[in-house]
């Protein structure tokens, strides 16, 4: 999973340089944040996540990815935390590494990019406790 992150950073780096670029070597390389929002939410990724965000508009930086794998969470926190992605003035990008489900498909939809490994899932929005039958993913 490491190997497809480090991939994925690199695409996303290597996106961002100027046109007319000869090679990595001859542009500047842009400033890149990372934070993640694993498992359940919880109240301390509300501070995790705003620190990761001053840190990336005081640096300059101009991509915060968000690394997403979490089956959702309390509602309320959902919504704070999307909203304090949208305010930031770097363009957010999320990366879901494994699954983001439920409050987590929202979180992802604050960013103004979704990047997903290849067997990751998003969506799937349902009460605690129910059932349903998961439908074969194709890649």
């Amino acid at each position: 999973m490491q190997n497809a992150v480090s991939g994925i950073l690199g695409l996303l780096l290597l996106a961002l340089l100027p046109q007319g670029a000869a090679s990595a070597q001859d542009a500047a390389q842009p400033l890149v944040v990372v934070t993640s929002i694993q498992g359940e939410l919880a109240e301390s990724m509300m501070a995790t996540l705003d620190r990761a965000i001053t840190r990336a508009e005081n640096a300059g930086a101009e991509v915060l990815i968000v690394e997403i794998d979490t089956p959702g969470g309390e509602v309320t926190l959902m919504d704070r935390l999307a909203r304090r992605i949208e305010m930031t003035s770097v363009q957010p990008i999320a990366y879901i590494t494994n699954e983001a489900v439920s409050a987590g498909a929202f979180i992802a939809m604050a960013c103004d990019l979704i990047y997903t490994y290849q067997r990751a899932q998003i969506g799937s929005c349902c009460r605690s406790g129910c059932r349903w039958r998961r439908a074969a993913m194709r890649t």
